[in-house]
């Protein structure tokens, strides 16, 4: 029992036993595999969304998002949101022009 709480301690301080070569051999494996992992997750995503026409989509990508209109519609339905709970909701002001978009993965 003492010996499996000395290894745990150990764990927990960083020092279990591996060496420094062999840590970094299994961090870049593991980033290997989440990188690949995200990558495939992406490609088919957007390949199903291209199967699925959207206006101002091509795929999974939208063409021109507009960060301040994404903002005022959340901090509209969040102004509902809060007076449905709360009964009052103070007012959100939104600073930017909305004609300003760029091309954003989704």
């Amino acid at each position: 029992m003492e010996e499996s709480l000395n290894q745990s301690s150990s764990e927990a301080n960083g020092s279990s036993g591996l060496d420094a070569a062999l840590k970094l051999a299994i961090d870049r494996h593991l980033d290997a595999i989440f990188s690949a992992r995200l990558g495939l997750r992406f490609l088919t995503e957007h390949f199903l969304g291209a199967r699925q026409p959207r206006e101002g989509y091509a795929g999974i990508i939208e063409l021109a998002c507009s960060p301040v209109a994404v903002c005022k519609e959340l901090a509209d339905e969040m102004s509902e949101w809060t007076r449905a709970q709360f009964g009052a909701a103070p007012p959100i002001h939104v600073h930017g022009d909305p004609s300003h978009s760029f091309t954003y993965a989704s």
